[in-house]
């Protein structure tokens, strides 16, 4: 590997040029000292000059480029999906801000005889904060750091940056440094490269303060009593979120599954047995319960909950359980996506997610409705399974198959395993078959990388795909005994996970809206390739890598689980003011820490949150009680 580096300088483009001792020097303007220190180097500017600078450090390899990749931002060229997210087919190169990556300017160039990756610490001044690119023959860091060819702002904002200047004023014996983490290797694949650099420098520890687990426990269960509602017919059912200001509209919206979560929610509610509590938010909320339904017994609001979405039975089998609060239509997925035209369809994430909470509700509450549901959409699936033994993604109600992209299937065959338990002799043969050529086709998809199409609101590779796929092959292990090839497939569907996990902390504004609170970064989760904010989806996550940990007794998945625990106990509202919304249990959905929003609004990026929504409370809460009951040792 080869180390060039260039300023420029007033607009003037300078070549550094080595001197005795490991300097570099940029005429009489700066001067670069390279300190090597065992896997890392620090670069240590020294300016000799009043003037505006930009800086820019190249690692050259020694093998052109065959593809690179960056975790959470860049997978395979990005060219799976709809959307204005950056792409190879858009433009070659790209540089991205060291913020976006889940570690900060984390990149690995593959060539054909192995591979050059390289990172920097964390920047702790604005100024200095770095962007890395890459080009035919290696990495390029420059500080400071400017997106290109476009930088990726929000869902409709891809923003030309070209004309943009971008330089730092700095003035004559001004100083600063930065360090970074250069290594290379023979190994070709991008997941097991960046599995082995984080076990390397997995640290479970957050350094900041934390609520405790009773604190989350109550607050979670607060806000989603107050986000249920009662029907005409005196049912249940969560509403998406409340308070959004501009965007509230999106959010008039219920379902029994993705981005709201109802019948899970009321999973939760019927495992809970009756309790009395200190806490007057809580006890607020079980009254106004109590006044809506005339009983505040978490058990019937969880019937309650579980008999309005028996509507979304549109024809036998057919569940389509997405409802606008607005004009009451209903749908298999209404709310913001790249394929409106599939809205009106069934969609196998749905119905999994659906019928997997419904088999739990039954188990629980022993109504027999429930069950005989979830057999009647188990047989749309099973006798419209696709020959390559996928369940696809959207179907006509005649179980046409209309788009089989993506890993939406793998909540079917989880659903179909779980239902394995309260079915006859007879009746499990047929499902079982089903379910044997369904892991085989997601157990190929896990194989060949393709964890793309999960999440519903954009169409991208998700961490999501590989947490469906990670799902489906624990629940095989647990239900049929652990196989090598099952194991395999679980443990490559964890590598991808873990990419979008983030294992140190990155450059946050300190005088921002997100900054002010002391949030931290490490242990949370970015979103996809589509969405560039973190969220609490850590919480599901770490349910599932201890389940990985307890079959495995492999360490660092405990390690994954017990970090991303602790990241979700940061941002939340347990008191007036506490995150300017005033609603206890208020935990926002997407943390913008880097230039993006998901409404792509400009005074939203670089360190805000926002957003009050029901699937991050359900899920939370789910998890909790899952873990509590599993893996109480977990809970520190």
């Amino acid at each position: 590997m080869e180390l060039k580096a260039y300023i420029e300088y007033e607009k003037r483009t300078i070549e550094g040029h080595w001197k005795d001792g490991g300097t570099i020097v940029f005429e009489d303007i700066a001067e670069l000292d390279i300190k090597e220190h065992g896997d890392s180097i620090e670069a240590c500017y020294k300016i000799n000059r009043d003037g505006s600078f930009r800086f820019f450090l190249t690692f050259i390899s020694s093998d052109p480029l065959s593809h690179v990749f960056i975790p959470s931002v860049w997978y395979r060229g990005n060219n799976n999906g709809e959307g204005l997210f950056p792409k190879e087919s858009k433009a070659t190169f790209w540089s991205f801000l060291e913020t976006r990556m889940s570690l900060p300017g984390f990149i690995i160039f593959i060539t054909a005889n192995g591979h050059l990756k390289s990172s920097i610490e964390s920047s702790r001044d604005e100024r200095f904060v770095s962007a890395v690119s890459w080009f035919e023959h290696g990495i390029t860091y420059s500080i400071p750091g400017k997106e290109g060819p476009y930088s990726y702002r929000g869902k409709t904002a891809l923003v030309d940056t070209s004309l943009d200047e971008c330089f730092i004023t700095l003035n004559k014996g001004d100083s600063f440094s930065r360090r970074f983490y250069i290594s290379s290797g023979p190994e070709k694949d991008e997941l097991k490269i960046y599995e082995s650099y984080v076990r390397a420098i997995i640290n479970p520890n957050l350094d900041c303060d934390l609520i405790s687990w009773h604190d989350y426990y109550e607050s979670k269960l607060t806000r989603l009593l107050n986000l249920t509602h009662i029907d005409e017919c005196g049912n249940a059912y969560i509403k998406m979120g409340e308070d959004n200001g501009k965007e509230q509209s999106v959010y008039e919206y219920t379902s029994a599954s993705f981005l709201v979560k109802s019948v899970e929610a009321a999973t939760a509610f019927a495992s809970i047995n009756s309790f009395s509590t200190s806490n007057v938010h809580l006890q607020s909320a079980l009254d106004r319960i109590k006044k809506l339904f005339g009983t505040n017994d978490l058990k019937v609001l969880a019937k309650r909950i579980g008999d309005h979405f028996l509507a979304a039975e549109t024809y036998p089998g057919v569940f389509q359980d997405c409802e606008s609060l607005i004009s009451g239509e209903r749908g298999g997925y209404l709310g913001i996506g790249e394929h409106p035209e599939f809205m009106y369809l069934v969609n196998s994430r749905c119905c999994g997610e659906a019928m997997c909470s419904y088999i739990k509700l039954y188990s629980i509450l022993k109504e027999e409705k429930y069950l005989a549901l979830a057999k009647r959409v188990a047989n749309f699936f099973i006798t419209n399974q696709l020959d390559n033994g996928s369940y696809g993604r959207w179907w006509d109600k005649n179980g046409n198959s209309i788009s089989a992209s993506g890993t939406n299937g793998a909540y079917i065959a989880v659903f179909l395993i779980k239902l394995l338990n309260y079915l006859e002799d007879d009746e499990k043969i047929r499902v079982k078959e089903s379910i044997d050529r369904a892991l085989a086709y997601y157990q190929a998809m896990a194989a060949n990388g393709d964890f793309f199409g999960d999440t519903l609101d954009a169409d991208s590779a998700d961490k999501e795909a590989g947490v469906s796929l990670l799902s489906l092959f624990l629940e095989a292990m647990e239900s049929f005994g652990i196989n090598s090839k099952l194991l395999n497939s679980a443990k490559y569907a964890a590598s991808f996970i873990i990419t979008w996990v983030w294992h140190k902390n990155s450059f946050i504004p300190r005088n921002s809206k997100l900054g002010q609170t002391g949030f931290m970064t490490k242990g949370m989760t970015s979103v996809s390739i589509a969405h560039h904010h973190l969220d609490f989806y850590g919480m599901l996550i770490a349910k599932d890598f201890l389940r990985l940990y307890k079959i495995t007794n492999d360490t660092f998945y405990r390690d994954e689980s017990l970090m991303m625990l602790s990241a979700c106990r940061q941002l939340i509202d347990l008191g007036p003011g506490d995150l300017q919304r005033n609603i206890y249990g208020y935990q926002p959905e997407q943390i913008n820490h880097t230039a993006w929003d998901y409404f792509s609004r400009e005074d939203h990026m670089n360190g805000t949150y926002d957003i009050d929504i029901a699937w991050n409370n359900v899920l939370g809460l789910s998890s909790y009680l899952y873990i509590k009951e599993n893996f109480p040792e977990a809970l520190i």
